[in-house]
């Protein structure tokens, strides 16, 4: 009996040695594409990613020449599916140019917070002490400021333009990434295996990027998608202030003269609704 146990339990490990073992990403990619709402979400941002990179090529879109043969300020037609604007520009194609540069600082500079916070944030949870309070207190002194004020700020400083932007955005947001790693971080090295791999001389990069940031990570993916979308609005806030450029969606925000005439008695009506 024990001759044939051990020959059925060799037969068993041989069985698992040909299944491959699925790595962390793997697993993740697995549920994402299990979850529905979540492959809805994919499919919409990739649709929209797509469409504001392919279709000015497909369809000849120019947002800075002017339609002198049609009404400035006109209606929707076949010709300019959302009409025009007060100059005679198509107003759709400005709105697919200026989603390229608004999607472009969003992920850029979301990017650019988390690859600045999630090492620092990493490197304070897991040493503590001096890097904890070096790192941590920094945090707090950018936290601190309001965010729009020092992107004013430094962008007048460095120069106005979609690049300087992007990487003052991308720098102020470090501070969130950090905190958030920094949290998860303190609960995960008390784990058991990261005690054993300690006990078994593994090192502390290796501790890091193998066992403490695949469980660490999962908030943070979700933070970045928060980011991405306030570093758009904070870039359209900043484009808001500034002159007007006309390859961004924040340059077709209307301005108050437009939505509040000095004539009231002159019957002029917006062509953009306030």
């Amino acid at each position: 009996m024990t001759k044939k146990k051990e020959g059925e339990n060799m037969k068993q490990d041989e069985r698992l040695k040909d299944i491959p073992a699925n790595s962390y990403f793997h697993d993740v990619l697995q549920r994402f594409c299990a979850h529905k709402p979540a492959m809805v979400s994919a499919f919409v941002l990739t649709l929209e990613i797509i469409l504001v990179i392919a279709l000015p090529y497909i369809l000849h879109l120019d947002p800075y020449t002017s339609d002198y043969e049609v009404m400035f300020g006109s209606a929707p037609s076949a010709l300019h599916w959302l009409g025009t604007d007060d100059i005679g520009r198509d107003i759709f194609a400005r709105f697919i140019y200026g989603g390229r540069v608004s999607l472009s600082v969003g992920i850029i500079s979301a990017v650019i917070s988390m690859a600045v916070g999630v090492p620092l944030g990493l490197l304070a949870g897991y040493y503590r002490g001096i890097a904890e309070t070096l790192i941590m207190r920094c945090a707090d002194v950018f936290m601190s400021f309001p965010a729009m004020v020092l992107i004013l700020v430094l962008v007048s400083v460095l120069g106005p333009s979609v690049a300087t932007v992007t990487i003052v955005i991308g720098v102020l947001g470090w501070p969130k990434f950090a905190r958030l790693i920094y949290g998860n971080v303190l609960s995960a090295r008390e784990q058991d295996y990261v005690e054993a791999a300690r006990a078994i001389g593994t090192k502390d990069g290796t501790i890091l990027t193998k066992y403490i940031l695949p469980n660490t990570f999962a908030p943070v993916l979700i933070s970045f998608t928060f980011r991405a979308a306030q570093a758009i609005i904070a870039f359209w806030e900043w484009g808001s202030r500034r002159p007007r450029h006309p390859g961004e969606t924040s340059s077709m925000m209307p301005s108050p003269s437009a939505c509040f005439p000095r004539d009231r008695g002159s019957g002029f009506r917006p062509a953009w609704p306030c």
